[in-house]
């Protein structure tokens, strides 16, 4: 026979489980209304005055939604996945560019890294390689990804994937923003960046600083160096918007780091606030009782950022495992986390927010989180990007929307 206290701790969980239940379940019923067409950050220019690096005609209307709503699509991931392989073993093929707008990919998000723009030398001497030129030699591989993509029918979104470190968060004894990186650091290597792409209308927008963690940057000192990047870019005379990520963590929640609103300055005025979402942890298993519901919430509470400070907004990454066929989890699984991220791009198109979902990459065997992958995979893979797994139904469900 239970004693009282144990009864009574038993229902406490019971009741926590259906309360967690009920959220759930209530946000997965609420009706997807279209969002209302947003206004376009590029104020019909981007660049208006210029024609692409191509010498072709100009992509549509110059702008960055180019006549629609929102726009959709994924993180390709392959430059960093190739780490400091040759150029010709890293990045997409034509063939796997086709096959992403073949899926209804209209944007894609390229993360580029610091490291492989100002290589560490062989001395090991960190200054030494920030101190180097910026490597034209791979902004030329950067570049030929762009041009891919294009001639697929995909623009791009080149950003710095670096967490405000170098040369990556994870190595022992990287430098950080404030500790070692100056701004003159960051601003280097975005002049660089930007100047590249600055008449180059294949390239939408530029992903200024990457997932900076709030344990080795303070709120102030980030905001410092992203006015530096903005600041750079503008300065190399690139007109393309400016996508700004919030922190990560509890306390980086923009509502909560950025209570007073926008704070990159722009002279074009055509600056984007991001956010990444996930599960916690990340590959855990679907359980319905374990408040999968969070992921939504932070959704609403970061559109209603958006739209109190009249911002426009992009969920740079959005990923959950795979399962069922070709997957990294059971097929029962996946059919929970598609519910769960169904409901999130719901919310999505609701709060009118651009999204490129994280990621796809034919350069590894399936990943947790990658929704595109390679029959073959490989650097090279020798069958480029040719299968989708389970996440693409809900993703193929939600594109690039027309505005009316």
């Amino acid at each position: 026979m239970q004693q009282p206290h144990v009864r009574a701790t038993a229902t406490r969980r019971v009741a926590a489980t259906l309360t967690a239940l009920v959220a759930l379940v209530g946000a997965l019923l609420v009706p997807a209304v279209p969002a209302a067409a947003a206004d376009d950050p590029s104020g019909g220019n981007t660049p208006a005055r210029h024609r692409p690096a191509s010498g072709g005609e100009r992509w549509g209307t110059g702008t960055y939604l180019n006549g629609f709503s929102y726009l959709r699509g994924v993180n390709v991931y392959s430059l960093v996945f190739g780490g400091d392989r040759p150029a010709g073993q890293v990045g997409e093929s034509q063939a796997g560019w086709d096959y992403l707008a073949s899926r209804g990919v209209k944007v894609a998000r390229l993360p580029v890294s610091w490291v492989r723009l100002q290589p560490v030398p062989a001395s090991g001497d960190l200054r030494a390689g920030l101190d180097a030129p910026v490597s034209q030699a791979y902004l030329d591989v950067v570049e030929e990804q762009v041009r891919r993509a294009a001639r697929a029918g995909i623009r791009t979104v080149v950003g710095l994937h670096n967490a405000c470190s170098y040369p990556n968060i994870t190595a022992k004894g990287s430098l950080t923003c404030g500790a070692g990186v100056t701004r003159a650091d960051v601003a280097k290597v975005w002049g660089a960046v930007a100047t590249r792409f600055a008449a180059d209308e294949r390239v939408i927008a530029f992903d200024l600083l990457n997932e900076t963690r709030l344990d080795g940057v303070p709120v102030a000192r980030y905001k410092l160096f992203t006015q530096a990047a903005a600041d750079a870019v503008r300065g190399a005379g690139a007109e393309q918007t400016l996508w700004v990520q919030r922190m990560l963590g509890e306390r980086g929640r923009l509502d909560i780091m950025a209570p007073d609103g926008p704070w990159v300055s722009d002279p074009l005025g055509k600056v984007m606030y991001s956010q990444h979402f996930y599960p916690s942890p990340i590959g855990s298993t679907f359980d319905p009782l374990a408040g999968n519901h969070a992921v939504l919430m932070d959704v609403d509470r970061f559109g209603t950022w958006c739209r109190k400070w009249k911002v426009r907004c992009v969920a740079g990454e959005v990923g959950w495992p795979s399962g069922g066929p070709g997957g990294v989890q059971s097929a029962a699984s996946a059919r929970g986390w598609n519910l769960v991220f169904e409901q999130f791009y719901r919310l999505a198109d609701q709060y009118g927010l651009d999204v490129t979902y994280f990621a796809a990459s034919s350069s590894q065997t399936t990943g947790t989180l990658l929704a595109y992958v390679a029959s073959r995979p490989g650097y090279p893979s020798p069958s480029g990007l040719d299968t989708a797994l389970s996440q693409a139904e809900v993703i193929e469900r939600h594109p690039s929307r027309r505005a009316p």
